[in-house]
């Protein structure tokens, strides 16, 4: 037998009817591997409605059913899709995401291969990361300096002075503490890798926020949050609950 995963994935399934999901979730209770499923959804319909964040999870499972309806909508997904089919079928626009398939009966071996599959891959991606980390240290406390040109005149800039920086139309900017707004010429996954990992927080795709300047956080309605940032009054950040549950997590462990 394979030897368990060293790191833990999380998964989401998609279902047509219930059926389908209680065969999948005891699939894949089944094998020997540190998975947790986070998130189901009774069809296709309800993952599209909902903010899913693709953050939060490392791959999702559906069915046959589900998968057809996706690729109807063209669903963005970003991150690998196993699917249980009990035919073969052309794959149209999710073909790209679609990490294998799998037919009916379930095959417990074959799982828990696919699944490996998927870790080594996390792994990989995660020592990109770290690697491009280490090549990157500013300082010991992840604090960085950014030379910013206004009109004519270039002016420095630290990151204990910004309140968040978000991406626009593929452009990376940056809020300082008095509101002004200022473009920086990196991607947020480079800012990640170079600033303190207790002092800012990635709220969502878009927006990466400094600790210090969360004046609070407040509940829109069910599963939904909003995050106000100190001297960004007109830029409000929305949340969902899995994203909430690792913010209040991180400002309670930093």
């Amino acid at each position: 037998m394979p030897e368990n995963l060293t790191t833990v994935l999380r998964f989401s399934i998609i279902g047509s009817n219930a059926k389908n999901i209680e065969a999948i979730k005891t699939a894949f209770s089944e094998i020997p591997l540190r998975i947790i499923l986070t998130q189901t959804y009774y069809s296709a319909k309800s993952f599209i409605a909902s903010s899913i964040d693709m953050d939060a999870i490392d791959f999702i499972v559906t069915d046959q059913v589900s998968f057809i309806e996706m690729e109807e909508q063209e669903s963005k997904i970003t991150v690998p899709l196993i699917i249980f089919i009990d035919d073969a079928f052309d794959l149209q626009p999710l073909h790209n995401v679609v990490f294998d398939t799998m037919r009916l009966p379930f095959n417990l071996k074959k799982i828990e291969k696919t699944v490996k599959k998927i870790e080594i891959i996390k792994k990989h991606f995660e020592a990109k990361i770290s690697n491009h980390n280490h090549d990157n240290t500013v300082t010991g406390n992840g604090s960085k300096t950014f030379l910013i040109k206004k009109g004519k005149e270039f002016q420095l800039i630290n990151t204990d002075d910004i309140t968040l920086f978000y991406t626009d139309n593929k452009l990376t900017f940056a809020y300082n503490s008095n509101g002004s707004k200022f473009i920086i010429q990196s991607t947020l996954i480079e800012l990640e890798s170079q600033l303190s990992s207790k002092s800012f927080f990635r709220a969502n795709r878009q927006s990466l926020i400094n600790r210090k300047y969360i004046n609070k956080i407040k509940q829109l309605d069910e599963g939904r949050f909003e995050i106000i940032i100190d001297a960004v009054d007109s830029l409000h950040i929305d949340i969902n609950q899995q994203k909430f549950s690792r913010l209040k997590e991180w400002i309670e462990n930093n």
